[in-house]
């Protein structure tokens, strides 16, 4: 009973944890980092931005009708990581911040995906 109420607390734990993207053009890497409660730091991560081939705009809609904007760093592999997002029709936003950030970078602007 104590492991299962411990998982369900890291769950908790988890759930409240805001995770944040930096993309530091200078020293060519990219940094994830999770705060607890906005504030304290639980992990952080990083990685050379050689490891993306080029950045994306991908949309979701859901079953509302809202639709997201996500900005993203495609791997070799074909999947991606989100950097940033808009809410609502904020598309030419979404494209003009995938076109900032691939010039920041170097990398090759992917046509839009999803």
């Amino acid at each position: 009973m104590r492991i299962v109420s411990l998982v369900f607390a890291i769950a908790a734990l988890g759930l409240l944890t805001e995770q944040e993207t930096h993309v530091h053009a200078g020293t060519r890497t990219l940094s994830r980092e999770g705060r607890l409660f906005g504030r304290f730091l639980i992990w952080r991560c990083h990685r050379p931005l050689g490891d993306f081939t080029g950045v994306a705009v991908r949309h979701y809609e859901d079953s509302d009708g809202q639709v997201t904007f996500y900005v993203e760093l495609v791997r070799p592999s074909g999947r991606s990581l989100a950097v940033r997002y808009f809410y609502g029709r904020a598309c030419s936003e979404a494209r003009s911040a995938a076109e900032n950030l691939a010039r920041a970078t170097g990398l090759q602007m992917h046509e839009d995906v999803g």
